[in-house]
This record gives C-alpha cells, structure tokens and sequence, in this order.
C-alpha cells in the first residue's frame, strides 16, 4: 500500500516526464483571473476511456494536474472556468480533487475539458 509521500512521488516522476503547462482562467464574474505554472498529463478520451454514464464525449481532454502547481487556495474549477492548453482555450467539464487525495493529502486533480 502507498503512503501519501510515495504516491506524490510515482506521480511526479510518471507525470513530470509526460506533462505540459496549462493555464487555468478562473471567472471572477467580470473576467477571468489567469494561473500559470500549472502542470498536467494531458490525455484525449477515445471509446475506450470514456468513463460510463458520464457527459464526457469522445474527443474531449483528461487532465491530470499535479496539485503542488495549482495556486494555494484555489480548490475547484466550475463549468464557467476554462483551461488553456497550447494556446486554445478549452471549457471545464469536470473537477475531481477526491481521486488523487491519498491519506488526506491533495496530490493530483482529474479534470475533464472541451473545446
């Protein structure tokens, strides 16, 4: 079994190979607040990882954010944020904070986006 400090560690070394920068654009009801810095893995859904039951569609993006990147405070991105990966501007459609917490400590975010 994993303790928090060996899953923080497999991630960094399996996602820091693999990842990219991504800016998160948070809404902040006139605008939106820009974060960069961020690194995630950046997967595209095909039939065969399209989770069940879900509002995600092929072709959409998972992201696997390694939450040490993600700007201290900020928790949860809603469907009217956006990430920006490679220049274009994607539309949230999921944030999971629960899947990568391990012992109680955040050490990756799933999200799912479209655009």
């Amino acid at each position: 079994m994993f303790n928090p400090g060996q899953y923080k560690d497999a991630h960094v070394r399996i996602l820091g190979a693999n990842s990219q920068e991504v800016t998160l654009h948070v809404n902040n009801g006139t605008g939106f607040d820009k974060y960069t810095g961020v690194k995630a893995r950046v997967i595209r859904y095909d039939e065969t990882t399209l989770p069940a039951n879900s509002t995600i569609k092929i072709g959409d993006l998972k992201l696997i954010i390694l939450a040490d990147t993600v700007p201290a405070g900020l928790r949860a991105l809603e469907l009217k944020d956006r990430i920006e990966i490679a220049g274009k501007i994607h539309s949230v459609m999921m944030w999971d904070p629960f899947t990568g917490t391990v012992g109680g400590e955040l050490i990756s975010i799933t999200a799912a986006v479209r655009g």
